[in-house]
């Protein structure tokens, strides 16, 4: 009597649009983002997939916990860590993660822990979540140095430091509403060009 031994390989299938995210991600900046396939499936199965996505970095039979432990560790490295998934055993590493991207299309547990839940499930708006938030960034920085600014310039004048080298400068109401003006429009406006952002993206 002779015995066969058939062998079964069962791995969940890529997303669709996962391979350009991964791209994508790529070419946003060089070398900024380090990507980590974390995998509940065996090491062989989980390599075969990250060697499709184009990704070096794999952590394979990982547990619930184990994921979250491998985003703390990094955390300790001082980065910051941006998780996505949609199943419940990314709950923990969803939560743990500076930012998680939770699918609309996962798990209540999934989309309760995450930060941002992509309501269409389309990981070409995990590329989207990163740019805007990038660019959301960079424009807060630029408001907070336009009121800096401002502060300095009027807090010198009010308090006299130039009316000795023009002898008429001074703060008054008028010139304060003024100012006051002209700074608030300058960073309403800055900020309004995060929504133009997000409508290109």
């Amino acid at each position: 009597m002779k015995i066969q031994i058939i062998r079964l390989a069962v791995a969940d299938t890529l997303r669709e649009n996962a391979k350009y995210m991964i791209d994508e991600i790529k070419r946003m900046e060089e070398k900024k983002y380090n990507i980590i396939l974390m995998s509940g499936d065996n090491e062989r199965t989980a390599r075969a997939i990250a060697k499709e996505l184009g990704i070096s970095n794999v952590l394979a039979d990982a547990l619930p916990a184990t994921k979250a432990q491998k985003i703390k560790w990094l955390q300790h490295q001082g980065r910051k860590v941006a998780m996505v998934g949609d199943g419940i055993n990314d709950a923990p590493a969803l939560t743990q993660a500076d930012i998680g991207i939770a699918m609309g299309s996962g798990t209540d547990i999934a989309m309760s822990a995450g930060n941002v839940i992509l309501i269409k499930s389309d990981l070409n708006h995990v590329v989207s979540v990163l740019k805007i938030g990038e660019y959301s960034l960079k424009k807060i920085k630029q408001n907070l140095a336009m009121s800096f600014a401002y502060n300095a310039i009027t807090i010198s004048i009010a308090a006299g430091l130039l009316y000795g080298f023009t002898h008429s400068l001074i703060l008054t109401p008028t010139l304060a509403a003024l100012g006051w003006i002209v700074s608030d429009s300058a960073v309403f406006g800055n900020s309004l060009l995060v929504r133009k952002f997000y409508s290109k993206n």
